[in-house]
């Protein structure tokens, strides 16, 4: 019996133009091959695509096999389609009738030509290196591989069972459990035409979404089945039936089941609700395969329960208590096609789930095992609103956000809070956001609208005592040294922009919290002194905007997109050294037309001198400094200035650096005196560079060999002057001593 083909279009007369150039260069390319002959062109309507012109050939291809199993011949007469709208891929389709169904075909509509698929990437990319002659060689190679079974690559993944319904379910996190456990929960919709949200009537309260529809589920797992031509998709519930059938599986005899172990003994009255039936369908990919995929299939079944159980034939409406019961079948009885069953409505959709944490991970390319940690958040405007964006959108934490401040109007310029959330704590707006990341309750962080270092508020000490990580983004001076010198607080680290907005920086204390932050900030005014990029590192910003009334209502500037920029390094940098036991400090660097010059700073050992009610924080870089200056100037006495800042609050010392002696000072054996030479525009660069910071502490001086670093006479006159002198800031006088072994300090006040 002749073959019989499918009916193309209608015939163009030859040597006519052809509207779409790419079929031109395939009528020429078919013309030069000998495994292609020309048949004629044809102009074509698809309703969904537009206007095409087809190119109808013989392909003869030599390399399938005669006769073989897969029912491929080695002529087939083929379409070559090409639509005007050159966006849209060409289509080849096979004519023959009889063309075998299998894998790697397009969706077609009933009765209509096979559609062979073969590129495996968007056309938008493949079209850049298309050719009408390589376009001929995949037609060529997908017939033959076609016809000796192995179209499939074994590394590649299976085929669907269905194609894509273009709609999206999403399920909760939890589905496949609570159905497993036997829990049949109700479910209510929420969404558009493109994606719908499936959320546990349980849950509900905690999302505010408009257009809901009540569900209930019915989830049936088939037997396994392998994988083949993708099947398209069914409009009832008949013919979804008929697909499973055909596939080897049952779909009837369990939907039954399911219905009627739904329906209580005391019967049940009709709702208005809808059916979501899931099919979990294990696909394995040749006859002696594991399983290697199971596909979940949706479908929105446009009836209630007590409908689709009558219609199934296995529940009876009583009129008499107007409640549907079970229908007890007898033998092998079934449901009768004219109860109407098959004519169901039926809506495909595709199932996906929503995100997990470990799914975030898992898709930032994080290690679920280090995100499960308590932290907590001090201070979330700009930078902290960011950061806890960020790292809720990774999984990464499980945090608590504490800040006192509420959303202003200009705020939403650079925070993540929107107009509506003006006036609102912004640990509230904040943690919304994080929880609209996720279906409801699968992120619960902490909030706490007060001061991260208000200890009189139980929660904060709660907060602080569960976790294992601080990061403080408060913006001010008192947060980060307040929790360094509390021992209660874990590992903290503290990041800040700086004014210009080009830099950002962070501070982190190492594991066991032996370098705490107000020494590596002590240290990091140290870098800025040392460092040609500390010259403008802390430069004013671009200027001010007055926000209010108040003397206090200004506002810096600062482009969003350095916060956003920023946010991002520090978000990332804060995530690897958690992961790390040293302490850190990192500078990024915004250099304008180059990118992101990152600083890194080694953190020294810390050392503290409790003097009285005081208390001098110094880092070893500096006792080492002292010392290599005093054994560079040996025999001779030497010293010099004390660089740093004093803490008031709890009356301790920073000393960030010591200067060498001026030239003009005077060493000797025996005495040191100290010379002004340059120094004064040290001491004002110094201020300059540190935002007015760090300034003159005191002075420093060197003992002979031999002698230890007790102060003489001549000391103790001279810390007695200079208290006099400092009195008049209202600030103590400070001398430290380097010795042959030891360094000592002397602290005097006048106050």
């Amino acid at each position: 019996m002749p073959d019989q083909f499918y009916d193309l279009g209608a015939v163009l007369r030859t040597g006519e133009a052809l509207p779409v150039a790419s079929a031109s260069r395939t009528v020429a390319a078919v013309e030069r091959s000998d495994c292609f002959e020309l048949i004629d062109c044809r102009s074509c309507e698809c309703a969904s695509k537009g206007s095409a012109t087809a190119v109808v050939v013989d392909c003869l291809n030599d390399k399938v096999p005669s006769r073989n199993q897969h029912g491929i011949k080695n002529r087939e007469r083929l379409a070559l389609v090409f639509y005007y709208n050159d966006i849209i891929a060409p289509e080849t389709r096979a004519l023959r009738k009889s063309f075998p169904t299998g894998i790697h075909q397009n969706p077609v509509n009933e009765g209509e030509a096979i559609s062979i698929c073969l590129y495996d990437e968007p056309w938008s990319s493949t079209r850049r290196h298309w050719t009408a002659e390589a376009h001929l060689k995949k037609i060529l190679w997908w017939l033959e591989r076609a016809s000796m079974g192995d179209l499939h690559q074994e590394d590649q993944p299976l085929e669907p069972f269905f194609y894509s319904s273009g709609m999206k379910l999403v399920l909760p996190p939890d589905f496949d459990e609570r159905v497993s456990q036997g829990d049949q929960p109700e479910l209510l919709l929420f969404g558009n035409d493109a994606s719908v949200l499936a959320v546990w009537k349980s849950d509900v309260t905690e999302l505010s979404l408009p257009q809901k529809q009540d569900l209930r589920t019915i989830v049936l797992t088939l037997s396994p089945i392998q994988h083949a031509s993708i099947e398209r998709l069914p409009t009832s519930l008949g013919r979804l039936e008929q697909i499973i059938s055909k596939r080897g599986g049952d779909l009837l005899q369990p939907l039954m089941d399911a219905v009627c172990a739904l329906a209580p003994s005391e019967g049940m009255t009709a709702g208005n609700e809808n059916i979501l039936l899931v099919l979990n369908i294990p696909l394995y990919r040749d006859a002696c395969g594991r399983i290697e995929r199971v596909q979940h299939a949706g479908f929105l079944v446009r009836s209630n329960m007590c409908s689709l159980g009558e219609a199934l034939g296995v529940l009876n409406f009583d009129k008499e208590q107007k409640k549907y019961f079970k229908l007890i079948l007898l033998g092998d009885a079934q449901p009768q096609e004219s109860a109407g069953w098959h004519d169901i409505e039926v809506v495909p959709a595709d199932i996906v789930f929503a995100n997990t944490m470990g799914a975030a991970n898992a898709f930032s390319g994080i290690s679920h095992e280090s995100t499960d940690f308590a932290g907590l958040l001090a201070g979330v405007g700009s930078l902290g609103s960011a950061l806890a964006e960020i790292w809720a959108c990774e999984g990464w934490g499980r945090w608590t956000y504490v800040d006192h401040d509420r959303v202003d109007a200009h705020n939403v310029a650079r925070h993540t809070a929107k107009y509506q959330d003006i006036g609102l704590h912004k640990v509230r707006t904040v943690a919304r956001s994080a929880v609209n990341n996720y279906y409801p309750g699968v992120v619960r962080p902490g909030v706490i609208p007060d001061s991260a270092v208000n200890f009189e508020n139980e929660d904060i000490c709660k907060a602080v005592s569960e976790s294992t990580l601080v990061v403080d983004t408060s913006t001010t001076l008192d947060v980060p040294r307040v929790i360094a010198l509390r021992d209660e607080t874990p590992r903290s680290m503290s990041a800040f922009f700086t004014p210009s907005g080009q830099d950002s920086v962070l501070l982190a204390e190492d594991h066991d919290r032996n370098i705490r932050l107000d020494s590596l900030e002590a240290q990091y005014y140290r870098a800025i002194l040392e460092n040609d990029w500390g010259g403008s590192h802390l430069d004013k910003h671009r200027g001010d905007i007055w926000v209010g009334n108040g003397c206090r209502d200004i506002s810096g500037v600062m482009p969003t997109e350095l916060v956003q920029l920023h946010s991002a390094l520090l978000a990332r940098r804060i995530r690897q050294t958690r992961d790390q036991n040293d302490a850190r400090i990192t500078v990024f660097c915004v250099i304008d037309e180059q990118g992101v010059a990152v600083r890194e700073v080694e953190p020294k050992a810390t050392a503290v001198f409790p003097l009285r009610d005081w208390a001098v924080v110094i880092d070893s870089e500096t006792i080492d400094k002292l010392s290599r200056i005093r054994a560079q100037a040996l025999p001779s006495e030497t010293g010099g200035v004390i660089l740093g800042f004093i803490d008031q609050h709890p009356h301790r010392i920073y000393v960030v650096d010591i200067l060498d002696a001026p030239f003009d000072s005077e060493e000797s054996c025996s005495s040191f005196v100290r010379g002004t030479d340059g120094l004064l525009g040290i001491l004002k660069e110094a201020q300059q560079r540190t935002a007015g910071i760090v300034s003159y502490l005191g002075e420093w001086h060197s003992h002979p060999p031999g002698c230890g670093a007790i102060p003489s006479c001549l000391d103790l006159r001279l810390i007695d002057y200079l208290s006099r002198q400092l009195a008049d800031d209202g600030q103590p006088a400070l001398m430290a001593i380097a010795g042959e072994r030891e360094t000592s300090f002397v602290l005097r006040s006048d106050l």
